[in-house]
């Protein structure tokens, strides 16, 4: 496969260097005032598709923003309107070519364009000179609020908000602002009200450079990865210059990446706590992606959900009904308070002949800051516990106990050399003791209350008196992808990225386990606009990587039948072969086959039929088929199968009123824990949807497979 492919560069990237030697192509740039709804060209044909036009680095699309009239000779741009600052690009080749090359994949925007445009241009000589003046408005508001209570008691506020925005230089431009809410101590220091924190943006930017200072969003996914954006505090700069782009980031996130999945409980909107170990801690706010049995969900009190980001937890909305058969997903960022982050990235795009061939490499460093601790100090004799702790999967720690004859606790008689502790209260004890969470029945201690730990034995309870001892810890990425382009054969991908996990940056112990791989390869092939497609692809995740971003797609488990709460020790292989085609004019069929390995722990194969179908201009007919085998350790006979039947009517009955209705039969059984399990059920679901409104009627019929299959639960439901 590699030599096929290395052939296909070659042959295309001679293809490319032969045609530039026959016709050169044609660049201009324009300016300002320059640009022009009209602009000749003074030839009336063009290599096919060999126009790229950039306004101020975003590609406009063929057909929608411009069109070229080969009578006239002729660009004819359909723009709104144009600053002093905006820039035009334009190249092509003034004459046809058996070669179809041009795909205009556009690199990252630079500076968003917009524009209205009143001229018109007949040649470059008729161009209007640059402007030279510069200005820069800065509006805003400062309020101070004293407030007098009892003796003694006074309360001072103040807020700011300030805007900037202007131009520089006629190429150079800047916009920003800055807003002070002022801070609210009930709230205390990590969960004060995190929307009403101080916030600085400052942009320049200009045709080919952008540079963003103060609370940004960022670009958080890879080529194939849901789109997602991560907040950070510090500066990202990048560069274009035609086909190179350079960016680079130098910050202090306000989270790192974590995702959680949970049951939904019967009668339990929320809320639910979803940060680790169940405990109430801050979300970095909009730093949540919801999912709700493979849907994704829009958070407002008008949409699906709600969040009560200082403490972590979800509340769903009434028009989302939860219970104990709700698939909740949850991808967020906690607002960590040990240490401080740190985030640096590097990031390189190269683009050849329009974008046929594109390359892209970059590193990210994301990880905790060893010098800023937030929580406490470390002593010399923690520092040499962490060194030689390494990246063990226990958590390092030290004895809390202190010889205090003010304390609290007693040490128990006979209790050595176990030492339990009893507590007799604050001035009555022996000793100072702090004690520390270290997970659900993995201490010796339970909390009763005030300072109050009681002794309960091993591992029967959550606290134990230590000081845990959390060791900042740091991810490297290297990320690199190639991506080829040609209109007779498609579209090729690799993306390939390497992860390096410290876990212990205090230690070198066992820093060279942690590494992980995963590469995805994917070929498409489009024919006859969109109507027809074909596609395939291939995953592969070492078990070590450790991933930024969400790597497959929501429902994954129950996609593909997975064990419950089972961890795989080998890598995750994923495969997909799909198929779009649209025989006649009123049908489309969509069939898929997808395979999912966990060499010798378990294997999926699943099978998937969809289509379409247009009788009238306002029926739609829908059908779909699912099927799926697994096998759950190679050694063994556990398995699992399952199988969907799903089916959707809809009629337009009139302009503003849809009615529909849709049936689904769903059967899913396995023996994983060697006594066979499932569940099946059978849900009509009637609907009229109107502009704004919907009313639907629910039935659902479910059986549970223990033994033999007995129904057992039925639900009706309005919404």
């Amino acid at each position: 496969m590699l030599q096929h492919i290395k052939t296909i560069l070659l042959f295309s990237l001679l293809s490319l260097v032969t045609s530039e030697v026959v016709q050169s192509s044609v660049h201009k740039e324009f300016v300002g005032e320059q640009i022009e709804s009209m602009i000749k060209t003074g030839s009336h044909f063009l290599v096919e598709n060999s126009d790229s036009l950039y306004l101020n680095g975003k590609l406009l699309e063929r057909g929608k923003d411009y069109i070229f009239n080969s009578k006239l000779q002729q660009f004819e741009l359909f723009i709104d309107s144009t600053d002093v600052d905006d820039t035009l690009v334009i190249k092509y080749f003034p004459m046809p070519s058996w070669v179809k090359t041009s795909y205009g994949e556009k690199l990252p925007e630079i500076k968003p364009g917009n524009k209205n445009v009143t001229h018109q241009i007949h040649s470059v000589d008729d161009l209007p000179k640059k402007q030279s003046r510069s200005s820069v408005d800065l509006s805003g508001s400062k309020s101070f609020r004293f407030s007098q209570g009892g003796v003694g008691v006074s309360q001072f506020n103040q807020t700011l908000d300030l805007s900037i925005k202007g131009n520089l230089t006629p190429e150079l431009s800047i916009k920003g602002t800055i807003s002070d809410r002022g801070y609210d101590p009930s709230y205390g220091t990590a969960n004060s009200r995190l929307n009403e924190l101080d916030k600085v943006h400052l942009l320049l930017s200009s045709s080919r450079f952008r540079a963003q200072v103060g609370d940004i969003l960022i670009d958080n996914r890879g080529k194939f990865q849901p789109l997602s954006q991560k907040k950070i505090s510090g500066i990202d700069i990048s560069l274009r210059y035609d086909n190179v782009y350079i960016g680079a980031t130098a910050a202090r996130p306000k989270g790192t990446y974590l995702s959680t999945a949970f049951k939904g409980i019967d009668g339990q909107q929320g809320p639910y706590q979803i940060s680790v170990n169940n405990k109430a801690e801050p979300i970095v706010p909009g730093s949540e992606t919801v999912w709700l049995d493979g849907q994704q969900i829009s958070r407002g009190a008008n949409q699906d959900y709600t969040f009560d980001y200082p403490i972590g937890r979800i509340t769903f909305n009434v028009n989302r009904p939860i219970d104990s058969r709700s698939r909740i997903e949850i991808d967020y960022e906690p607002q960590t308070t040990e240490y401080k982050k740190e985030f640096f990235k590097t990031e390189n795009r190269y683009q050849f002949y329009d974008s046929a061939i594109v390359f892209n490499f970059g590193w990210i460093r994301e990880g905790d800051d060893q010098n800023e601790n937030l929580s406490e100090l470390f002593s010399d004799a923690d520092k040499d516990i962490l060194e030689t702790f390494g990246d063990g999967t226990a958590q390092p720690y030290r004895s809390s106990v202190q010889v205090d004859s003010l304390g609290a606790y007693v040490l128990a008689t006979d209790s050595l050399p176990d030492s339990v502790y009893h507590y007799v209260g604050a001035g009555n004890g022996d000793y100072s003791i702090r004690f520390s969470f270290v997970g659900a029945n993995q201490g010796e201690y339970v909390y009763i209350g005030g300072e109050n730990y009681q002794y309960v034995g091993v591992e029967m309870g959550d606290y134990l008196p230590v000081v845990v001892l959390t060791a900042p810890e740091r991810t490297d990425y290297l990320m690199s992808s190639i991506q080829f382009r040609g209109e007779q054969i498609g579209e090729f991908g690799f993306q390939l990225h390497q992860s390096r996990y410290d876990k212990n940056l205090y230690s070198t112990l066992d820093d060279e386990n942690n590494n992980g791989t995963y590469y995805r390869f994917n070929y498409e092939r489009k024919w006859d606009g969109e109507k027809n497609r074909f596609g395939v692809s291939h995953q592969q995740t070492d078990n070590n990587f450790k991933t930024r971003t969400r790597l497959n797609s929501s429902d994954h488990s129950y996609r593909f039948l997975l064990p419950h709460n089972r961890q795989f020790t080998t890598g995750e292989q994923l495969s997909e072969i799909t198929l779009l085609c649209s025989p006649l004019k009123s049908i489309v069929i969509k069939p898929a086959v997808e395979f999912l390995s966990y060499k010798n722990q378990f294997e999926s194969l699943r099978g998937n039929l969809a289509v379409t179908y247009i009788p009238i201009k306002k029926l739609t007919m829908n059908g779909e088929y699912n099927n799926l085998s697994t096998e759950y350790d190679s050694l063994s006979i556990r398995k699992g199968e399952a199988q969907k039947y799903q089916s959707r009517l809809s009629y337009q009955l009139t302009k503003g009123i849809q009615l529909s209705t849709e049936y689904e039969h769903n059967v899913r059984q396995n023996n994983y824990d060697m006594v066979n399990k499932g569940t099946k059920f059978n849900r009509y679901l009637y609907a009229v949807q109107t502009n704004n409104e919907r009313v639907s009627f629910e039935r659902f019929l479910e059986d549970s497979l223990t033994g033999n299959w007995s129904q057992y639960f039925q639900r009706s439901r309005f919404g």
